[in-house]
């Protein structure tokens, strides 16, 4: 992938607050599924769903992009500049390890 390519690839993936630990549950329903522990007030879910997204496919947070489900469990992630078939295979990685 060259430096001067826009790679843009987007997930449908669902978060449960409050929980005891930030980590993915694989799939359900065709959304991958993760739980934070943070609560669901004043954004803090969408900022623990961004760091844990970071962690989980080694991307740098400035290119995970919430672009729906701000205020809903449910959320469409956009990653920029990450390389698709390396989200593509932590991705069916994470859905066969849960």
């Amino acid at each position: 992938m060259s430096r001067d390519t826009v790679v843009r690839q987007s997930y449908r993936y669902g978060f449960t607050p409050e929980e005891f630990t930030n980590r993915t549950l694989g799939s359900h329903d065709g959304v991958l599924r993760a739980s934070v522990t943070a609560a669901a007030v004043k954004g803090k879910v969408n900022k623990a769903a961004v760091d844990l997204l970071s962690q989980v496919f080694c991307a740098p947070k400035p290119s995970i992009y919430l672009l729906a489900g701000a205020t809903y469990p449910r959320k469409r992630v956009l990653f920029f500049n990450v390389d698709p078939d390396e989200l593509q295979d932590r991705c069916i990685r994470l859905i066969e390890s849960n």
